[in-house]
């Protein structure tokens, strides 16, 4: 679908249908997004578009369930966008008065590629061909004109500043997050993106190295090769600390921020190369694969029958660590950091951690990678010690070494229960132990993985007593 050619009904229909589908974006901002839709039959003009981005800005995108719809809109107001900007290069050039009309069509351009962006992270989308040629190009013009610090709509930032989130949200594995880091990467990035550092390349060398004439975000390269056709080098040193310093003044800052800017100084300072050879296969295998926590757990305990609600998919490569799956798992509600039970032919049931996926939105098969945790997962049941009497037993899954628990473990539990040094009592069948937490190995929305040991008699004994 182009977006401009989209007639004024079909924007009215698609917003209705995406106020109905999401209750919690307001419905006076999407009233507002009616008034401003479309110049009749010809898209929208540069005012109608400057109203329908100011407020698609805070719209909640996560509230809204269709993807395909969101999508749809994102995509037509970034082709839209575009539009508007080329009609403005047609125009005459060298006034003052068409200077900030000119300005203007830049940042619209710019936040309609940033809300694009969101919606293809949101749901796990490759982005459409041309994307980044489109937006380096953006950079490139305002560069040369020396617009970088220029703020056509006073409150929304400098075009330097919104091609600079944009390249940023780009230059992260996205599709290796969950919803909850998703949103809290997008909110860093919107809040200190403007920071990055982008300089010529010939005077530096190595990090992030940015082509303009790639249809792609950059590439890492750890020192200069020489390489023609590199534009910038993008560095994110300063993005690092101001978002330290921001944790570092939190008292409650959570886990599972300090994970994620774990994750962010691997990816922007030296992204992580491959540890283990992938044999590619290709060649007809498949693997069987079961989702969502519940259903695991079902399954390690014997409840739900062998295949059962799973999904049969192709595997297109295999290593020591996990395997890329391919082929329709819309039925397991599965997102980046979701646990999986996994069965190769000949094989037995072994537990993994979904790492990467990716859902095209042009009918090809979807993938995903899949890491391996341990294998014959036990069905347990689990009651953390809390100072409440009342807190009841809960589903989890307990790996070990041995074909029993012995002394040291893996723990699986959905939620956030791990606290360093916290005891649980753990339950399987007839059998209990108390252990302690020892270190958290993973943390996503969906779970967390946590090294445990057998508790000592007396620290036990030392629980029971108080």
């Amino acid at each position: 679908m182009q977006g401009a050619s989209l007639p004024r009904a079909a924007w009215l229909a698609a917003l209705s249908r995406l106020e109905g589908l999401a209750p919690a974006i307001a419905l006076a901002e999407l009233r507002m997004l009616r008034r401003h839709h479309a110049h009749p039959e010809h898209g929208l003009d540069l005012q109608a578009l400057r109203e329908i981005l100011l407020c698609a800005q805070s719209l909640n995108l996560y509230g809204v369930e269709d993807a395909d719809l969101a999508g749809e809109l994102w995509l037509a107001l970034w082709e839209n966008a575009k539009r508007c900007l080329d009609e403005e290069r047609l125009r005459v050039s060298g006034w003052f008065g068409r200077r900030s009309q000119h300005q203007l069509a830049l940042l619209l351009a710019l936040m309609s590629a940033w809300l694009l962006l969101r919606e293809y992270v949101k749901s796990y989308a490759p982005l459409p061909q041309g994307f980044w040629l489109h937006c380096h190009g953006l950079f490139r013009e305002m560069a040369q004109r020396s617009w970088q610090g220029r703020r056509p709509i006073g409150g929304e930032g400098a075009l330097g500043a919104w091609y600079r989130r944009v390249l940023l949200l780009g230059l992260c594995s996205c599709n290796r997050l969950d919803g909850v880091n998703q949103i809290r990467l997008m909110q860093w990035i919107c809040r200190y993106g403007p920071l990055l550092k982008l300089s010529p390349q010939g005077r530096t060398s190595g990090g992030w190295l940015i082509a303009e004439r790639v249809d792609g975000p950059g590439r890492f390269a750890a020192e200069s090769d020489g390489e023609e056709g590199i534009s910038w080098r993008a560095d994110a040193e300063k993005v690092l600390r101001r978002i330290l310093s921001g944790l570092q003044r939190q008292a409650d800052a959570a886990a599972g921020d300090w994970m994620l800017l774990s994750r962010l100084e691997r990816e922007w300072r030296h992204p992580p190369r491959r540890r283990h050879i992938r044999q590619s296969l290709h060649n007809g295998e498949t693997a069987v694969l079961l989702g969502k926590f519940d259903s695991c757990w079902r399954l390690a305990s014997g409840e739900l029958a062998l295949g059962e609600s799973a999904s049969r998919l192709e595997i297109g490569n295999l290593s020591a660590s996990g395997m890329r799956l391919a082929g329709d798992f819309s039925d397991q509600d599965l997102q980046a950091g979701s646990l999986a039970m996994l069965k190769r032919q000949g094989s037995s049931w072994q537990l993994g951690v979904v790492r990467w996926i990716c859902l095209p939105r042009n009918g090809e098969l979807a993938d995903c990678g899949v890491e391996f945790v341990g294998k014959r997962p036990a069905a347990v049941l689990v009651a953390p010690h809390s100072s409440h009497p009342s807190g009841g037993l809960e589903k989890g899954l307990l790996l070990c070494a041995e074909r029993q628990f012995q002394q040291r473990g893996v723990l699986v539990l959905p939620g956030r229960r791990y606290q360093a040094l916290r005891l649980f009592e753990v339950r399987q069948g007839e059998q209990a132990w108390q252990v302690r937490a020892q270190r958290l190995l993973l943390q996503t929305s969906a779970c967390q993985l946590m090294e445990v040991r057998l508790a000592e008699p007396h620290e036990a004994e030392a629980k029971e007593g108080r």
